[in-house]
């Protein structure tokens, strides 16, 4: 299950993953990850993670581009088939 976050990194979980017992990653790009068990969060409360910053060193940037013309709404479909 992956969420988005909004402007200001606020995000919900649904509290009814506690039963799985899994495993919540956050990550953002230009952070450290955090992970940590989903029945440790707070029912019912704010739970509030602070990120530090970190930087990655890539060895290979490749860039292409795909000069077909899609519109907003199969960007939008391309992306969501693609979380995992």
């Amino acid at each position: 299950m992956g969420v988005i976050k909004n402007q200001d990194g606020t995000f919900k979980i649904s509290m009814t993953f506690k039963t799985l017992r899994k495993v919540v990653e956050i990550s953002c790009l230009g952070y450290e990850c955090i992970a940590f068990m989903i029945n440790d969060l707070l029912d019912g409360k704010s739970n509030i993670f602070k990120l530090r910053s970190n930087t990655y060193e890539l060895q290979e940037a490749v860039d292409s581009a795909n000069l077909k013309k899609l519109s907003a709404q199969q960007i939008v479909k391309i992306a969501v088939n693609g979380i995992p």
